[in-house]
């Protein structure tokens, strides 16, 4: 393993908190949109970069793992009730899409 002081980084520095809250914002957003782009219509830029959200089970697993990633890392973030509650129910939604999406790929 690397030791992270060896190479002088400080990982307890405010601006690696935010590089790395960034970072995970930024994968959000990128395969949220490759995911809506993909349901709404059938994409050449998705198909070629995001090809398991083009069909089958893999869109599934998908869903499903976005859903308890989503879940447990906005899970106790925020004291903020209606945030939880938002997560929450798009966490669960997401596991459900994708349970279906799994189950009707399989048939």
């Amino acid at each position: 393993t690397v030791n992270a002081e060896y190479m002088g980084l400080n990982t307890n520095s405010r601006s690696t908190f935010v590089y790395t809250q960034f970072s995970w914002a930024m994968i959000y957003f990128i395969f949220g949109v490759a995911s809506l782009i993909g349901a709404l219509r059938s994409s050449p830029f998705v198909n070629a970069f995001f090809g398991f959200l083009d069909r089958g089970w893999a869109r599934g697993v998908f869903y499903l793992l976005v859903g308890f990633v989503t879940y447990t890392s906005a899970r106790g973030q925020r004291d903020d009730d209606l945030w939880q509650t938002f997560v929450f129910v798009s966490s669960v939604f997401s596991v459900v899409v994708g349970i279906v999406v799994i189950v009707l790929a399989c048939r």
